[in-house]
């Protein structure tokens, strides 16, 4: 009989978490999920009195997905889904997110009630969930602490990596790049003179204040970071047809020797950017703006060649720098 009346008990018990943990992942009747301060009938200016709450699983991660997940998802340079490495933030959360001067996310900033869930969140202990910790939390890779890192830098580190070896195709590699041609790129982003699609929605906003000592520190801070984190090379056939086009050109169509710009181990010289280890995804894109002058440099040659280039010849080549 005891052990009957236990366990209608336990069921008891379980039945009310989960219904509890139902209303935290409560949406509204659009499909949204609803912020906790909703939930409890308060505003979201009130968020921050609810005891309990708000939680990293129910309230904050809605908010990541919907506004930070293109910088900061799963296989980024720095995965804000972790709870470990969101919380580790929490600094640079207040400033730049937070703060008078917050320039994130791009293009945007978070809405009255959202930064002040995300606030309440903070001032509430950062709290995982009702009750409990992370299973097994994931550190996250040990990283330089804010005040070790330039302040203009520090709007670069979410796409770029704090130590600018970005780990996502969509951005490129900074680590190791000729300081010139980091100026000569942050200074077109600034004046709206690189106007690909990709400088319009990543690098527009976050460039129009920068002061040409911001370049100068941005420029030389990238530019001292070594280069170790190596590409998964693609098929060997095609990283050798790119490395002939790299070394020789394509005679036969007029294309000369990528070489002779970007040197012969795709290290960059002066204002001509290092190619060496940048991701394909992300050079075969550049290539692609400059063969339809989406992208055009200074001297125009670039978008000469690109047309020079079929998209065989575009993909071989960057698998080639994509390699080293």
């Amino acid at each position: 009989m005891n052990n009957k009346i236990i366990s209608s008990k336990t069921l008891a018990s379980i039945a009310l978490t989960l219904a509890v943990h139902a209303l935290l992942l409560a949406c509204s009747p659009n499909g949204e999920h609803m912020p906790l301060g909703d939930l409890h009938g308060k505003s979201g200016a009130d968020a921050k009195s609810i005891e309990g709450g708000p939680y990293f699983t129910a309230d904050i991660i809605p908010l990541l997905a919907k506004n930070c997940g293109n910088c900061h998802g799963p296989g980024s340079a720095m995965d804000w889904t972790n709870y470990e490495t969101f919380k580790s933030k929490k600094d640079r959360i207040l400033v730049r997110v937070l703060g008078p001067g917050a320039n994130m996310p791009i293009g945007g900033k978070l809405s009255d009630t959202e930064s002040a869930l995300l606030q309440a969140w903070i001032d509430n202990g950062m709290a995982y969930e009702p009750g409990l910790t992370p299973k097994e939390p994931t550190s996250p890779e040990p990283q330089a602490p804010v005040s070790q890192i330039p302040v203009p830098v520090q709007s670069c580190v979410g796409c770029h990596g704090e130590r600018g070896e970005s780990s996502q195709t969509l951005y490129p590699k900074l680590a190791l790049q000729t300081p010139d041609y980091l100026t000569s790129q942050l200074q077109a982003f600034r004046s709206k003179v690189r106007a690909s699609t990709a400088a319009r929605i990543f690098m527009w906003l976050p460039t129009e204040n920068l002061t040409d000592d911001d370049i100068s520190i941005i420029a030389a801070y990238f530019s001292n970071q070594p280069a170790t984190q190596k590409n998964t090379p693609g098929p060997n056939e095609k990283i050798l047809l790119g490395q002939s086009i790299y070394n020789d050109g394509l005679p036969g169509k007029g294309l000369p020797s990528c070489a002779a710009c970007h040197g012969a181990e795709g290290q960059g010289i002066a204002t001509m950017p290092r190619l060496a280890g940048q991701h394909k995804d992300y050079l075969v894109k550049q290539l692609g703006y400059f063969k339809t002058e989406e992208r055009v440099d200074s001297n125009g040659l670039m978008s000469g060649f690109a047309k020079l280039m079929s998209e065989e010849d575009i993909s071989n080549v960057s698998e080639y720098l994509n390699s080293l």
